[in-house]
């Protein structure tokens, strides 16, 4: 099946650390700890051994290995080689280091003891010993964020499933479950309709439109660094001294570290996606960090009842910087399953799973069913500096308004065409090379004009900022300035209170209107400065509602990276879904350098008919548009809007 193929690339950062198994696990003789300095060396198996053999120490080390490698009493096997005059200069020489990693901050018992245990290594590349997260991961988050969004969108078509699922007893639970979960997908997924399929067939479901490359380092040229963590459980069950009732477990990892950033892409058929009801690769986004946030939220409510002060600013870290995903290994049994939707209501999913773990794993102490009154699984995977594997996807595109108050010269009037002459004097403000690269853009990074309030009179300079780096210049210029001289005019104005009054990113403005359960019923519109557009080289001075998605989409397209949106004739279609219910409207001019310009000023209410993945679209673009503008010469005072968003009744 072919149709709209979309292709649109994503950054990756690691807010705590990413483990994703490469199948390895480094027994404490196959690698290097020094405890002191708190740095591990994995060696190459070949020419480690080779290396003993050059050295005569190749019965030495099986000796080591029989006598002193384990026990309460055991050496490091770093301090061995060490009382045998082998250095790290040695080995490096040797080719006998396959990479140095960093430990990670461990628990100062554990960091006495001569070594970290087993290690499980970290998946890298062959060529390089860069770390990296497959594509097949990342898809599989996908996958059940989707499954999620549907389950949720619709409990009641999946009621038999959480009854299947209940009602399985014993050791076969975990089979069953696969099986049943199984099904489910083939249900909402398997969609696509081929001759000679049948349902279960992995031909026909829908994500075979969906592909996900590896996510790769961005920017490193050398060995990439990884780290080794040390696994910390926290339980709901607190013991006696334990104030948060955490406990440093003799597991350790190695991982991707937290601040890393990766990058990768996703290639989309559309049409594939769609008999499925998957609207767009912002929507799968979307339906993925309602799955992780609603995870992380269940677990908050838990552990915020044992320390509201340490989880609760530990989990509103995650929570805040909006995380999209918990990938790896170590994340924990919520991250990767489906209880908590299928059950419906948490006390019901909390008892299943009390059931399914006392089934599944023998240990009597645990008793689930007996203990657990409060969240099954009980406890919480972290290490020092976070949760296990919580990773946000793409970057942030910074959005702000600022606004401040302006006061004439006695005598001296307001007019939205002032607007230009407040440009000319942000520009003079700005740092000398800035301004000239801003000259140079067709489509600049932020918008500007004059708000004049009908009933005080009161003038406020209004600046909307569509990046970090702009929104920090016009802070910078303006944060101190008292006055600003208008050299046209030949007076000074004093500005006061200058402030940023909203601020936001686009994946927290996709979040808004992608995340609530009901999509956006419409928007009002108020054009408190002169708005046009221009088509075919001649000016439009009437709001169509394709000009103004057009105007909207460009500027996403350009400043909001993150949140990606490249349908085939969007813009028509997201127009024909817009209509105008209501407006109240008045021409208006606007002067730039002595030449008038004609357009329109007042309210324009709109009603959203499209489909429900384009009204959220709408919502978004709507809200937007109080940032970036609308139309033509919206950085010299035109196009300044104020946007209302009616949204559903649960937004």
């Amino acid at each position: 099946m072919s149709g709209q193929i979309v292709r649109q690339e994503y950054e990756l950062t690691c807010i705590a650390p990413v483990h994703v198994g490469s199948g390895e696990v480094l027994r404490p003789f196959e690698y290097l700890y020094d405890r002191d300095k708190l740095e591990a060396y994995f060696l190459h198996g070949a020419k480690w051994f080779s290396f003993l053999e050059d050295r005569d120490l190749s019965d030495a080390f099986v000796q080591y290995l029989e006598t002193e490698a384990t026990g309460r009493k055991s050496r490091n096997l770093l301090e061995w080689l060490k009382v045998n005059h082998v250095t790290l200069a040695d080995l490096r020489q040797a080719g006998a280091i396959r990479r140095k990693i960093p430990v990670a901050k461990l628990s100062d018992q554990r960091a006495r003891k001569p070594t970290l245990n087993n290690v499980t290594c970290q998946l890298v590349r062959s060529d390089n010993a860069h770390p990296y997260i497959p594509g097949s991961t990342i898809k599989g988050a996908l996958r059940t964020g989707i499954l999620y969004h549907f389950i949720r969108k619709d409990p009641r078509r999946f009621d038999s499933y959480w009854q299947e699922i209940s009602s399985v007893r014993g050791p076969d639970k975990a089979a069953a479950w696969n099986d049943i979960i199984l099904r489910l997908e083939q249900e909402i997924l398997h969609t696509l309709t081929y001759d000679g399929a049948k349902k279960k067939d992995a031909v026909v479901s829908a994500l075979r439109g969906l592909s996900v490359s590896d996510a790769t380092l961005v920017g490193c040229k050398a060995p990439a660094p990884t780290v080794i963590v040390q696994k910390i459980d926290a339980t709901t069950l607190i013991k006696r001294g334990a104030r948060r009732g955490e406990s440093a477990i003799s597991l350790f990892r190695e991982c991707i570290p937290a601040g890393s950033r990766l990058r990768f892409a996703v290639t989309a058929n559309l049409s594939m996606l769609h008999t499925a009801g998957i609207e767009s690769l912002p929507s799968i986004l979307a339906m993925l960090r309602s799955y992780t946030l609603d995870g992380l939220k269940l677990q908050q409510r838990a552990f915020e009842a044992i320390d509201r002060k340490y989880y609760g600013d530990l989990f509103d870290d995650f929570t805040a910087y909006k995380a999209n995903a918990l990938l790896g290994g170590g994340t924990g049994f919520l991250s990767k399953t489906l209880i908590y939707a299928l059950a419906g209501a948490e006390a019901e999913a909390r008892r299943f799973a009390a059931a399914y773990f006392d089934e599944q794993f023998t240990n009597p102490s645990h008793k689930h069913r007996a203990i657990d009154k409060v969240l099954t699984p009980r406890t919480l995977k972290t290490v020092r500096t976070g949760l296990w594997g919580c990773a946000p996807f793409g970057g942030l595109a910074m959005l702000r308004r600022y606004e401040a108050e302006l006061r004439f010269p006695s005598g001296e009037r307001a007019v939205s065409a002032m607007g230009s002459l407040l440009h000319g004097a942000l520009m003079e403000r700005l740092p000398e090379d800035a301004a000239a690269v801003l000259h140079t853009q067709s489509l600049r990074p932020y918008r500007q004009s004059i708000r004049i309030e009908r009933e005080s009179g009161r003038v406020f300079w209004c600046i909307g900022t569509l990046t970090e780096a702009m929104g920090e210049l016009a802070a910078a210029a303006l944060g101190t300035t008292t006055e600003l001289f208008l050299r046209q005019k030949g007076y000074a104005v004093s500005l006061h209170d200058f402030r940023c009054v909203s601020e936001s990113t686009d994946t927290a403005l996709a979040d808004a209107f992608f995340l609530p359960a009901r999509a956006p019923r419409g928007a009002e519109l108020t054009f408190y400065a002169p708005t046009a557009f221009k088509r075919d080289g001649q000016y439009v001075l009437l709001p169509e509602m394709l000009l103004i998605v057009q105007s909207l989409l460009m500027r996403w397209g350009r400043f909001c990276p993150h949140v990606r949106m490249e349908e085939e004739d969007l813009a028509a279609q997201l127009a024909a879904g817009c209509q105008i219910r209501q407006y109240a409207l008045h021409t208006a001019t606007f002067s730039v350098d002595g030449h008038p310009l004609r357009g329109f000023r007042g309210s324009l209410t709109i009603g959203f008919t499209g489909t429900d993945s384009m009204r959220r679209i709408l919502g978004m673009l709507m809200s937007f548009a109080s940032y970036a503008g609308i139309g033509i010469k919206t950085a010299l005072g035109m196009g300044a809007v104020e946007a209302d968003v009616w949204k559903g009744r649960d937004g």
